[in-house]
């Protein structure tokens, strides 16, 4: 069955997560890059041990819609598994070709009762879906990936607005020079955030404060672009390709 792409449906459900292609060599030298889906949610919206789904796709991602049998004339139809957890996964071969997809991209998973929609994201080293705290937005960034950035437990970082983002700057100054930090900081409004540690484990959090500096509120996807010793948080724009 031919497989042919349309045109990437308007995304309007505010529930996100964040999904990355992987590619493997097989055993008999063939390339697989697949997109595994497995997140608790499934279930409860529907993708239930067993379920049919028809995987239709657009140059810059799919769409997966719960169908009730086999027979359809307009896309590929998947099953949820059920191993260690309830996993869905999207292959990326010659039946389902995604042109503008290879390994490491990353897309943004769109879902509600009965469908997933995915796009493809911008370049980023990172990316996450805001939260919220006390009813603010809210994002929490840790890992070992902080350290590898040059923004070890205790590093101070400078917030700068830049366009269409904002940035984390790591400072290296001595302890009398922080002083001079604040008064430089207050003269351009900048902020100062301090990288932390609690149980091995580095973390950055960032508060309405910032992210509304980006536009960033709950729900909303955030990418992160590093270079050693600098940070750009950016939120980004859900472009569409035409079939």
């Amino acid at each position: 069955m031919r497989i042919s792409h349309v045109k990437s449906p308007d995304i309007i459900i505010t529930n996100y997560c964040i999904l990355r292609t992987y590619t493997r060599e097989k055993p008999n030298s063939r390339i697989s890059t697949t997109i595994p889906i497995s997140f608790t949610w499934l279930a409860k919206m529907g993708f239930v041990p067993g379920a049919l789904v028809c995987a239709v796709p657009y140059p810059d991602g799919f769409t997966l819609t719960l169908q009730n049998n086999e027979n359809t004339g307009y896309g590929k139809t998947l099953r949820v598994k059920l191993g260690q957890r309830l996993t869905l996964s999207v292959n990326i071969a010659r039946d389902f070709p995604i042109p503008e997809l290879s390994g490491g991209d990353f897309l943004a998973a769109a879902y509600e009762y009965g469908t997933i929609t995915a796009r493809k994201l911008p370049p980023a080293d990172k990316y996450y879906v805001v939260d919220t705290q006390n009813h603010s937005a809210y994002l929490r960034l840790n890992g070992g990936w902080l350290v590898d950035a040059g923004f070890p437990p205790n590093t101070i970082a400078i917030v700068a607005p830049i366009h269409n983002g904002i940035t984390f700057t790591a400072w290296n100054g001595k302890h009398d020079e922080y002083p001079e930090l604040v008064k430089h900081a207050r003269k351009h409004k900048c902020q100062i955030i301090q990288i932390r540690e609690c149980q091995a484990i580095t973390f950055m959090e960032l508060f309405a404060d910032v992210l509304d500096k980006v536009g960033l509120k709950n729900g909303d996807i955030a990418g992160i672009c590093c270079e050693h010793g600098k940070m750009t948080l950016f939120k980004p724009v859900l472009t569409t390709t035409e079939a």
